[in-house]
């Protein structure tokens, strides 16, 4: 069972923000989930749990990150058009240790990478998958 222990409004950090403007438009792997942690302090993030921050008015091209170090969900709430659910359930996935899928039945499974299918209709998963969220999810801890 999962509860939540705590919903506030925060500010960027300075730090962040001009972080964040100096990443490229396409940043090499890895390299965006520092400059998400300098958006929020480590101060205001849960140290025992889960932790999702929503980042409003979003202006760039990946909507969702799971950052393993902080066991942080980053949910970004698109500038230009909504960001749609299913990327905030993809990025709880990955915290459930759900990796990208590209088996059969890719289209419409939440884990897949993007680009394919509707993301409307992107809602399923394996029962292996949903095995490994459950025992996962158990153990009260991000993966």
């Amino acid at each position: 069972r999962f509860e939540i222990e705590e919903i506030f409004e925060t500010e960027a950090t300075l730090e962040g923000e001009e972080a964040f403007l100096a990443v490229p438009p396409n940043p090499p792997k890895g390299a965006l989930a520092p400059v998400l942690r300098l958006l929020v302090p480590a101060s205001e993030l849960l140290s025992q749990g889960w932790n999702v921050v929503i980042i409003r008015d979003f202006n760039f091209p990946a909507a969702g990150k799971y950052d393993e170090e902080t066991d942080t969900v980053f949910f970004a709430e698109g500038k230009m058009k909504p960001t749609h659910p299913t990327v905030l359930a993809h990025e709880l996935g990955h915290a459930l240790g759900l990796p990208h899928y590209f088996g059969e039945g890719v289209e419409t499974n939440i884990m897949h990478t993007g680009g394919t299918g509707d993301i409307h209709e992107t809602d399923d998963l394996t029962d292996e998958q949903i095995a490994i969220a459950r025992e996962q999810a158990e153990t009260g801890d991000a993966h």
